[in-house]
C-alpha cells in the first residue's frame, strides 16, 4: 500500500509538471501571451525584385522557433531560400534581424553577449526586455547598429502581414533585393 501512494504520487507530479509546462509555450517570462506566437504561419503576396521591379506571387512560410527566432522559407517562380532571423518587440510590430554569422557578414561585426539567450529562461534585463520577452528593438538598434546599418522589415502583428526584403548575395559577388510583402492565411 505504501509503495502504491509513492508511485500514485510521483505519477500524479510528472503528469502535473507535463501538463503545465506544455501549456507555457506561447506565455512570456510573466505568463501572459507572447504576441510573437501569432506571427507563425503562412503568408501569400508578391516578390518585387528591386531594380527590374518584376513582381511575382511568392508564399512565404513563418516558423516560430524559440523565444527569439523565427525560421522563414520563402518560395515563388524565382526564388527558394530558407533563413532564420532574430525577432524584437517594436509596438504592434516584430522586427527582424540577422542571427549569429549573418550578423557577422552584414554588419561586419558579431552580436554583443546580451543579445544571445534571451526571452524565457534566458537574462532578465528590464531595461532590454518588454512584457513579451523579447529586446526591445530600439534597444537592439542603439546597441548593436550605426545609424548607416540598413534593416529590411518584419512583421506587423495588428494587420497580420508582413514586409520583408531578402538581401541576397549571387554567386558572381553581387547583391539583388526581393522584397516580400504578404498577408497571414
Amino acid at each position: 500500500m505504501r509503495n502504491f501512494r509513492k508511485i500514485a504520487f510521483w505519477g500524479m507530479s510528472i503528469l502535473i509538471t507535463t501538463l503545465i509546462s506544455c501549456t507555457k509555450d506561447d506565455q512570456n517570462i510573466d505568463g501572459q501571451n507572447d504576441k510573437s506566437s501569432d506571427i507563425s504561419g503562412t503568408y501569400t503576396g508578391t516578390l518585387t525584385t528591386e531594380n527590374t521591379e518584376t513582381v511575382t506571387n511568392a508564399t512565404l512560410v513563418a516558423t516560430k522557433i524559440d523565444s527569439q527566432t523565427v525560421k522563414i522559407h520563402c518560395y515563388g517562380e524565382e526564388l527558394d531560400t530558407t533563413f532564420s532571423m532574430l525577432m524584437y518587440s517594436n509596438g504592434d510590430s516584430i522586427m527582424l534581424c540577422y542571427t549569429d554569422s549573418m550578423f557577422n557578414m552584414e554588419y561586419g561585426h558579431h552580436l554583443s553577449d546580451e543579445h544571445h539567450g534571451m526571452g524565457n529562461g534566458g537574462m532578465n534585463n528590464d531595461e532590454m526586455i518588454d512584457e513579451n520577452g523579447m529586446i526591445d528593438w530600439a534597444h537592439h538598434l542603439d546597441e548593436e547598429h550605426d545609424s548607416i546599418d540598413m534593416h529590411y522589415g518584419g512583421f506587423n502583428i495588428a494587420n497580420h502581414t508582413i514586409d520583408y526584403t531578402m538581401n541576397i548575395e549571387m554567386t558572381n559577388n553581387t547583391r539583388i533585393y526581393k522584397r516580400f510583402q504578404g498577408t497571414k492565411q
